[in-house]
């Protein structure tokens, strides 16, 4: 209220006051009344949040089908690499969510660290295609459980192997272009949606950036739950 009765105080005057004049009050009511400039700094703040929230709204709406696919027990999509420390992290977090949970959760693998980043990548998609998704969860745990142990293709199929899937059949599909052709519609699914690092999280309408705690993924699934 404070702001307001002021910048109508200043409006009624400035017709009857020179511009130096003018500009001089206005200074001095600024650094006399430094909340009315703490107050816009806010409101822009606001505006901004708003219409970022709003293009990543809209965003999400436009990719819904490359995001969610026909699934509608999908309600999060996490972008990640497996050279990333952070989204080891989020490995960890997401195996102590309750039982269920992460059939909510769609991974997707966005090599952005290197080669061995992709290598390991086509592997872990070759695992999805071949053996299904149970075996490619087991796997994707299983990399970040080692702790930097799997770092490329060679042992990343030593993995398979001790997991007891098909090798062979792994190996060949990990050098397919069907693989290769996944790997760049992720990269380009992320650009489209302005992800650059990893992990990222992508809800049904709202863009999570970094590591989320099991208490947050808990409360975003169960939100996302009840908006779908």
């Amino acid at each position: 209220m404070r702001a307001y009765v002021l910048a109508v105080s200043l409006l009624a005057a400035s017709p009857l006051m020179a511009q130096d004049d003018f500009d001089q009050r206005v200074m001095e009511a600024i650094l006399n009344n430094p909340e009315v400039v703490l107050l816009a700094i806010q409101k822009l703040e606001e505006e901004r949040e708003r219409a970022e929230t709003a293009v990543e709204r809209q965003k999400i709406d436009e990719l819904t089908r490359e995001l969610f696919g026909d699934n509608p027990q999908i309600r999060l999509v996490e972008f990640f690499d497996y050279r990333c420390g952070f989204c080891a992290q989020s490995a960890a977090h997401m195996q102590t969510l309750p039982h269920g949970m992460t059939r909510g959760v769609r991974l997707i693998e966005f090599p952005i660290l290197g080669e061995q980043s992709n290598e390991l990548a086509k592997v872990s998609i070759a695992v999805r295609n071949v053996e299904g998704r149970d075996a490619y969860e087991r796997f994707h745990y299983a990399v970040f459980d080692a702790a930097g142990r799997v770092s490329g293709t060679a042992s990343a199929l030593r993995l398979v192997e001790d997991l007891g899937f098909d090798v062979h059949a792994i190996s060949v599909e990990a050098q397919s272009n069907d693989v290769a052709a996944e790997i760049l519609r992720n990269q380009r699914l992320a650009s489209t949606l302005g992800i650059r690092g990893t992990p990222t999280f992508v809800g049904r309408d709202q863009i999570y950036d970094g590591l989320l705690n099991p208490e947050e993924l808990v409360e975003i699934l169960e939100i996302e739950k009840d908006e779908s």
